[in-house]
């Protein structure tokens, strides 16, 4: 165990150093590839900024005035607390990707210019009419290590996207000959501030594909999460069985609440960059032997057991508090729709922690 411990140590050195390196200019040579873990492949460029941070680090606007309103830089604030840098995904993109283990060690996408198989971009996109064409500038947050993120004031520069209602537009995506594999079409887009709230309206996207067997079409609806910056809200997964031509429609769905803005949406290659073949080809065991059967338990013996792992586990909605430092929703009143929580509370109980 110990070993193992040293070597996991080791390797989170090994990916932190390599991507620490990476991360010393905005643009790296076309070439570049980066080695082992989490980061492998060709090597990305640090995200763009636009009022001044740090390359890699939008919102990190320490030492500059007005960091926030109201709220001057002091200590750590608006700096990148030690935290990995995003990172350009493909030429052009405005697709912020961050990952929880952001605080701890670099992580990259699934998703890159190395899977980026089309890019259908705003105002371009099949099925966009001129009057669905907007411009939409986003919003700068600061993403603190362990809070929620903060709105800077600042605002990136206006970029074409496509306002999507439900069923309208709907978006045909012609992707062409593919291989057989799983693919991904990927929606980055954004909702305005003021359609926000902590508890989301509900947004739902339908897609359609000529996935099947004999070319027959499938039709999913699926429910998505979203921010006021542009991420991607969505990606919907298909499997190609044989090479040839595929064609999908994207839309906003029935049930949505809010309107989605469009800025691009990209064909992905899942698999890119994996091993086609079957790696493992034998058995490691020099005699495979045939399972051992257990021991006949008694009934008594049988329960006993049962309970053991039954008890392993934590209690029905044990909520163990481990993250108290973390971001958390204000103004949140206990209770239900039907009830108070005094009401909860006398009809079945005070909760105590386990």
């Amino acid at each position: 165990m110990k070993h193992i411990l040293i070597l996991f140590v080791a390797f989170i050195v090994c990916v932190c150093g390599i991507a620490g390196g990476a991360g010393l200019a905005a643009s790296v040579a076309e070439d570049a590839y980066e080695i082992g873990g989490p980061l492998a492949g060709r090597k990305l460029p640090l995200f763009p900024t636009e009022h001044g941070e740090p390359p890699g680090y939008p919102g990190c606007l320490a030492g500059k005035s007005a960091a926030a309103p109201g709220d001057e830089s002091a200590g750590d604030r608006f700096t990148s607390q030690d935290q990995a840098p995003e990172l350009l995904l493909y030429p052009g993109s405005v697709e912020h990707y961050r990952s929880y283990w952001f605080k701890y060690c670099p992580v990259r996408s699934f998703f890159d210019e190395q899977s980026m198989l089309k890019n259908w971009r705003a105002p371009d996109i099949p099925g966009a009419a001129p009057g669905h064409i907007g411009q939409y500038a986003a919003p700068v947050y600061w993403v603190p290590r362990h809070a929620a993120p903060v709105d800077t004031g600042r605002r990136l520069k206006p970029v074409p996207v496509v306002r999507c209602r439900e069923g309208n537009p709907v978006f045909t995506l012609e992707m062409g000959e593919l291989e057989r594999g799983l693919y991904a079409l990927r929606v980055i887009g954004a909702v305005e501030t003021a359609s926000l709230r902590n508890f989301r309206r509900p947004l739902y996207l339908r897609f359609t594909v000529n996935d099947g067997p004999a070319g027959e079409v499938s039709s999913r609806r699926v429910r998505i999460g979203y921010c006021d910056e542009f991420y991607s809200v969505a990606e919907l997964y298909f499997h190609a069985l044989e090479k040839r031509a595929y064609k999908a429609t994207v839309s906003v769905a029935e049930g949505s609440a809010v309107e989605l803005l469009v800025h691009n949406i990209t064909l992905d290659d899942v698999l890119a960059g994996t091993m086609r073949r079957a790696i493992k080809t034998r058995t490691t065991l020099h005699a495979p032997a045939a399972p051992a059967e257990g021991p006949a338990l008694g009934r008594d013996e049988r329960l006993a057991r049962d309970r053991a792992i039954w008890e392993l586990f934590p209690p029905l909605n044990a909520q163990p508090c481990i993250a108290s430092n973390h971001g958390s929703i204000a103004g949140i009143a206990a209770g239900s729709d039907k009830l108070t929580a005094a009401e909860i509370e006398a009809q079945f109980g005070r909760w105590e922690q386990p």
